[in-house]
């Protein structure tokens, strides 16, 4: 049954504060797009950040637990305060009469305890692959529907959790805003006179916070294999350096040094206007090292008509189509992802038609509507079956 004004009330929980993240990417996009006539959105965060300002911005309604991030010498006030965080999210979930919660990240562990408690169906969103069989079990144990951003994370849930029903799990893939990334919003000429790069030089573009599991080492080496057959390119790593993290970024900036690549090679930092970067770039590169959960970057990348370079890492391959919108490469392997940069870099008119289909399949698989229509339906799926229990108990 629903509430009094008809509408379904969702209580999004999410560890990330930055908005920056994927996750709150597609938190944002829900609260921005699920039609308001039948749903009421309140977002619990973890303390402030970009996000709660995002969201003050866009008059949504949000709160915070004052949980601090669960690592380094945060860990044990985390955990003092965990249980009282998970007693006021049962408290507003009564107080406001929500009927379901969505857990934007598997780390969230008190929105999925707190769905329990209060006895309503609870919706996690799972976007990393990891072999935890413990973890992934506890997590269906608390959960009631899982949406999985992959075909490669759903089978490693399957994998890690054998009994578990497969109907349980739903694929839905992270989505771009198409209207935002769009080719004829950015052409890069500006963007190009203000790093002065010339307008007629190749740029090879990486988007990445600085951490190990990106690639970025793969990248520089890339990098260096590639402007022996292309002296004039240009090189670009768009993301900041990360807490915890600052010895790898160091050894990042070293190995530019050590392939004498510091006049092509440009440190961007941390910048909220990808899309710009994307737009100068000719070849973008997304070399992780990891499984990764799907990849964003190469999702924004095809919608604005670029063509990448991307490793065998985890989802990437059901982005990125293997010799249609860009190429499929070995993880560890900068000598084979230089070859394919390369072969871009010599062929304008290759890239130009892999940009185009790559913008296409970001239209088919990738954009907010389809992303937002899937995740309503698991709702209204949930609903349907929370009512019809009711109706049986009653």
């Amino acid at each position: 049954m629903r509430n009094i004004n008809g509408k379904i009330r969702i209580l999004h929980v999410i560890s990330d504060t930055y908005s920056f993240t994927g996750p709150a990417n597609s938190l944002l996009a829900l609260t921005d797009h699920l039609p308001r006539n039948r749903y009421d959105a309140y977002v619990a965060l973890r303390e402030p950040g970009s996000l709660s300002s995002d969201l003050e911005a866009r008059k949504e309604k949000y709160f915070f637990l004052s949980l601090p991030k669960p690592s380094g010498l945060n860990a044990l006030r985390f955990i003092l305060n965990l249980p009282l965080a998970i007693q006021r999210l049962v408290r507003f979930i009564a107080q406001h009469r929500i009927d379901l919660i969505h857990v934007h990240q598997s780390v969230s562990v008190w929105g999925l305890i707190a769905g329990k408690l209060a006895g309503i169906p609870v919706v996690l969103h799972v976007r990393e692959i990891l072999e935890n069989r413990l973890f992934y079990k506890m997590l269906f144990a608390l959960s009631s529907q899982t949406i999985a951003i992959s075909n490669a994370v759903r089978a490693c849930l399957i994998r890690n959790v054998p009994n578990c029903s497969e109907r349980r799990i739903s694929v839905v893939y992270n989505a771009a805003d198409l209207t935002h990334f769009h080719p004829k919003k950015s052409d890069g000429k500006e963007l190009r006179a203000e790093w002065g790069i010339p307008e007629n030089a190749r740029l090879v573009l990486m988007v990445s916070k600085l951490i190990e599991i990106k690639g970025h080492l793969d990248f520089v080496k890339s990098c260096a294999l590639s402007r022996k057959r292309f002296p004039d390119a240009v090189f670009m790593i768009v993301g900041g350096d990360m807490p915890g993290h600052e010895a790898y970024a160091e050894k990042v900036r070293q190995a530019v040094h050590e392939h004498l690549l510091e006049d092509v090679f440009h440190f961007a930092g941390f910048q909220r206007d990808v899309e710009r970067f994307l737009g100068a770039a000719d070849v973008v590169v997304q070399p992780s090292t990891c499984e990764e959960g799907l990849g964003r970057v190469a999702i924004e990348a095809m919608a604005m008509e670029k063509p990448v370079v991307a490793t065998q890492a985890g989802g990437l391959p059901e982005v990125v189509r293997d010799g249609i919108t860009g190429y499929i490469v070995p993880k560890n392997d900068p000598e084979t992802l230089a070859s394919r940069i390369t072969k871009l870099l010599e062929d304008p008119k290759l890239c130009a038609k892999m940009g185009k289909a790559g913008r296409a399949i970001a239209h088919q698989q990738f954009g907010v509507p389809e992303h937002v229509a899937s995740v309503a339906g698991i709702y209204d799926k949930l609903m349907r079956g929370k009512n019809k229990g009711r109706r049986v108990s009653q």
